[in-house]
């Protein structure tokens, strides 16, 4: 059983987010909120929770901090911040800090849920059990992770974590403190595939995922895969399954779902 701590400044939106989702089917014995920086760090050290909604904006932009102090006192936790879009501009600082991930305010219910489920297939399910992490082959090449030197690993899970912003092998080479050019090499000679060339299928396998299981419309897919631009997610979709996204989901296409497209 999982806890989450929900904090934010707006009360009423801790009640809403606290309330929006059945935390207990999910698996969540505990959701607290919390409605200012001081007793978010009260809660958080109290609480120790698995998952942390956490507002960027806390009592006048000390949500980066909360961030830092759960990472040092709770490494476990796997933290989201909550956005207003001008603040997305700062999301190096966020990933720095330890953020997994964001949702823009306001947040909707669909995608709470989109994010809560990856969180509980992806991420969660390993800190409970982390040797079901070193046997799970990753979902783009088929093999374990263990095989890659670490750089490459903490490549891959800095996507499978961060997808949905945008990412660029210069940016995350500066989050790593290494050379772009040089973890470029080591990630096409682990894996033998450039790091865009991974990012782009990981993110088509996401959005193959919410067309299949949601009714969300697909540009909001695309916008929830890291696509700013529906029309290049229209492309990329296209050309990696062979299908467009609304066929896929309409039945269009064969009866069984298209085979991935070699990368």
């Amino acid at each position: 059983m999982y806890a989450i701590l929900i904090a934010d400044n707006n009360k009423a939106l801790c009640e809403e987010l606290s309330g929006d989702l059945d935390w207990g089917a999910m698996g969540f014995h505990r959701v607290v909120t919390a409605g200012s920086f001081p007793e978010a760090v009260h809660m958080g050290a109290e609480l120790k929770p698995d998952l942390a909604l956490i507002e960027g904006d806390l009592d006048g932009g000390r949500g980066l901090e909360l961030i830092w102090l759960l990472q040092e006192t709770s490494p476990q936790t796997l933290v989201c911040a909550l956005l207003r879009p001008g603040e997305t501009t700062r999301l190096r600082d966020y990933m720095r800090a330890g953020t997994r991930d964001y949702l823009l305010k306001p947040v909707e219910r669909e995608e709470l849920r989109g994010f809560v489920h990856w969180a509980l297939t992806n991420v969660l399910v390993h800190i409970a059990s982390p040797e079901a992490s070193d046997q799970e082959a990753d979902p783009v090449l088929g093999v374990s992770g263990d095989r890659f030197s670490r750089t490459t690993a903490k490549l891959i899970s800095l996507v499978h974590s961060s997808y949905r912003m945008p990412l660029s092998l210069t940016e995350l080479a500066g989050t790593l403190g290494m050379s772009s050019k040089y973890i470029g090499r080591v990630f096409r000679r682990d894996t033998g595939l450039r790091f865009s060339d991974y990012l782009m299928a990981y993110r088509m396998r996401m959005a193959r995922t919410l067309i299949l299981t949601t009714r969300e419309k697909i540009s909001v897919i695309a916008d929830m895969v890291g696509y700013s631009q529906p029309n290049n997610f229209y492309i990329h979709f296209r050309s990696y399954y062979g299908v467009s996204p609304s066929a896929l989901r309409e039945g269009e296409a064969a009866q069984e779902a298209p085979n991935e497209k070699s990368v």
